[in-house]
């Protein structure tokens, strides 16, 4: 029995190939670690850069926004300082006979006639009695006058009775500018 007793306590046990593959499981664990964390630092990284984006475009935008807020205020107070006037001719293609004339103050339409030949005379008459009030109201508040004539899209006849009513016009207030094709 002591035989025995003495081979059980002489049984020995190899764990060098078990501590072998715990090792290199241990090894793929870590790796693995590793990986996941260059893979949070690369995404912080790319978190952080987005964020610096945004917050820039946020400073752009709000310069942005402040610059046409700065320019909206100007053109509201342009208004206060100077009169504009801007007056659009066209025709209508399908019936060349009747033509429009559009006049527009300070960016609101005042007047909208059409012109035939039937009511031509009175129709230019009509503008000029209110061209001259705008330019007398203008002269009066010391403001210049601004006056703007589209002829893009005019009949030769209708240009010619428009150049001879802005000559006989006579303001020293009065500016114009004339936007041709």
């Amino acid at each position: 029995m002591n035989s025995r007793v003495r081979k059980r306590n002489r049984i020995n046990i190899e764990l060098t190939s078990l501590l072998d593959v715990i090792f290199i499981i241990l090894m793929v664990v870590l790796c693995h670690q590793q990986v996941n964390v260059n893979d949070s630092m690369s995404k912080s990284e790319e978190a952080e850069i987005a964020k610096e984006e945004a917050e820039e475009a946020r400073a752009e935008a709000q310069a942005s926004k402040e610059l046409y807020d700065d320019r909206t205020d100007t053109y509201d107070n342009f208004s206060e300082h100077v009169s504009l006037i801007s007056i659009y001719a066209d025709y209508d293609v399908n019936n060349v006979r009747t033509r429009h004339l559009y006049v527009l103050k300070d960016n609101e339409e005042v007047f909208r006639i059409d012109i035939t030949p039937e009511n031509e005379d009175e129709v230019y008459d009509k503008f000029l009695a209110e061209f001259n009030s705008y330019i007398k109201e203008a002269e009066d508040s010391s403001k210049p006058v601004i006056c703007s004539v589209n002829t893009d899209k005019i009949l030769y006849r209708d240009k010619i009775r428009m150049d001879e009513i802005m000559e006989n016009i006579e303001s020293s207030n009065l500016y114009f500018k004339s936007t041709q094709e």
